[in-house]
């Protein structure tokens, strides 16, 4: 025996799809003047570094205009690639004090990082990331300030 919804449920499932509607279409236009463009200001991530000049292009994983959040580690580094869609690898050196030879030997890592529209980083430039939660299978970290040229 199939047993169905009072009438009254059915009524409200479809106001309230009205009303969700209602709500969608006025937040999609509510960053935007009348041409349509974006307004949307940077968001403060909560770390001491200058806000981007560069416009959003819709990214979710723009850490200033999307939803990102960035916590952990934060390392400096220079950009060596940047050829992949919204992708760049970041080689970091470091220097470790080898006690056998009272010496200290430089080390290099590369890792690979989101690199956001807004940042606009190219190859060559140096660059802050900081970490995030795994956006995919090697790319932990994005870039949140651009330092300049090496």
């Amino acid at each position: 025996m199939i047993r169905r919804p009072p009438r009254s449920t059915l009524d409200r499932s479809s106001a309230a799809s009205d009303v969700y509607k209602r709500q969608f279409i006025e937040t999609s236009t509510a960053g935007q003047n009348k041409e349509g463009e974006d307004l949307k200001k940077p968001r403060d991530i909560g770390v001491n570094v200058s806000l981007p000049q560069g416009e959003w292009d819709g990214d979710p994983n723009d850490p200033f205009y999307g939803t990102l959040s960035v916590r952990g580690q934060m390392l400096k580094g220079v950009v060596v690639k940047s050829k992949a869609q919204r992708t760049a690898v970041v080689s970091i050196e470091r220097t470790k004090f080898e006690t056998k030879y009272e010496r200290f030997e430089k080390r290099t890592s590369k890792i690979s990082v989101h690199s956001p529209a807004s940042v606009d980083a190219k190859e060559g430039d140096r660059v802050v990331i900081m970490e995030c939660r795994p956006l995919s299978k090697t790319k932990s970290f994005v870039i949140i300030e651009k330092e300049g040229n090496k």
